[in-house]
């Protein structure tokens, strides 16, 4: 029997991880999850310059398939608020209430509880944050020496700095920052913040200090791995695992996908998207979707979610067309796994996602092989 020979090409999402981090974590979950074959890794893989895992894989039935499984990473294009000084976290924080707080986005809590509880503890927490980046903001403006130092012959600035700084030092005596430094132990609030903030900056396509914008910048990384791996005659198939934000990185690239020849069959994989959330706050999401869900060219779709993860939804219109499938997983988390995101990541050890990923490729792909190929038009 012939050995079928793919790839899986994973699109991280936003977590401060190095490279490869969540795909072995991936690479864990097949070896140890699915129920359907027997994978285990065999070594290394490598295309075009991508380093990857190679994976056996045992069915059954007696079909055999190697699996490449490789990272699309692009973690160090992004930019974070946890990194600036306490006066620029003032000035971003202010500008990144302003863009969630004043939106569409509250309207993705209607008909379902479970988006409302993320989006409200979400909330609350980014409104302590917020707190806490004004305690230390407003300490800094009344302890900068050269500050006091520039306006100590104009009074009333520098009697305004140093009443700032007063009220920051009590800001932070209150409960409401113990509060906050109890919560840090066990919330990654940081990286929530940083999610938002690299959210905003993506929706809106902002430009780097190059000058590029960072939307174009992570675009193109993912794309280009993904034409790599998918261009090597070497593989019948290509599966792109996205995960979280990765997600929507995944819709902004397979929304221009395009037949040509050379490249093989490529289909998507969703695990725990955000979209529905942040498609009401960007227009250019929403038509990116709509691109994507109704593109030929990919060749199938699976979205999988669950209600205990409160970051994410169902793919909106997702599962209405031909080779689109949603698939519910229900499966039991404790409330510190959903605040922590803990519950986010379980897709890496789900039996569901495993069978999906190393099920056998379908007669009608295997029979077509040699006159189906696709890309990814830049």
């Amino acid at each position: 029997m012939a050995r079928d020979k793919q790839a899986i090409i994973l699109i991280p999402g936003l977590d401060p991880q190095p490279k490869n981090h969540y795909r072995d974590r991936l690479v864990g979950g097949l070896v140890h999850t699915s129920q359907i074959a027997k994978a285990a890794v065999t070594g290394e893989a490598s295309v075009a310059g991508e380093s990857g895992v190679s994976l056996e894989v045992n069915h059954a039935g007696g079909a055999t398939a190697t699996i490449d499984v490789y990272e699309a990473y692009w973690f160090d294009l992004v930019s974070r608020v946890g990194q600036e000084t306490p006066l620029a976290k003032m000035a971003r924080g202010l500008g990144l209430l302003s863009y969630w707080f004043f939106s569409r986005v509250w309207l993705a809590m209607h008909g379902s509880i479970y988006i409302t509880l993320g989006l409200l503890i979400s909330s609350v927490l980014m409104l302590l944050w917020y707190y806490s980046v004004l305690a230390l903001g407003l300490t800094a403006i009344g302890s900068d020496p050269v500050f006091l130092e520039t306006f100590k012959n104009v009074p009333v600035l520098n009697g305004l700095a140093r009443e700032l700084g007063e009220l920051g030092r009590a800001m932070g005596n209150w409960k409401v920052w113990a509060a906050v430094t109890v919560l840090l132990g066990f919330i990654p609030l940081n990286t929530l913040v940083d999610i938002a903030y690299f959210s905003k900056r993506y929706l809106l396509n902002e430009f780097d200090d190059d000058g590029a914008g960072c939307r174009d910048k992570a675009r193109k990384r993912v794309l280009e791995t993904i034409e790599r791996i998918a261009g090597d005659q070497a593989y019948q198939y290509v599966t792109v695992v996205a995960h979280s934000f990765g997600t929507v990185i995944a819709a902004d690239i397979f929304a221009d996908f395009s037949a040509r020849p050379g490249y093989c069959p490529v289909r998507l994989v969703t695990l725990g998207s955000p979209i529905r959330v942040l498609s009401y706050r960007s227009h250019w999401l929403r038509a990116e979707l709509a691109s994507c869900l109704q593109n030929p060219a990919l060749e199938a779709w699976i979205d999988f979610y669950s209600d205990e993860d409160w970051m994410c939804a169902k793919v909106p219109g997702h599962g209405e067309g031909e080779g689109r499938v949603s698939r519910k997983l229900v499966r039991e988390a404790s409330l510190l796994s959903k605040l922590s995101g803990q519950s986010h990541k379980a897709y890496y050890h789900s039996q569901e996602v495993a069978q999906a990923l190393l099920e056998p490729l379908p007669p009608a792909v295997r029979r077509d092989l040699a006159v189906t190929h696709y890309s990814a038009a830049g």
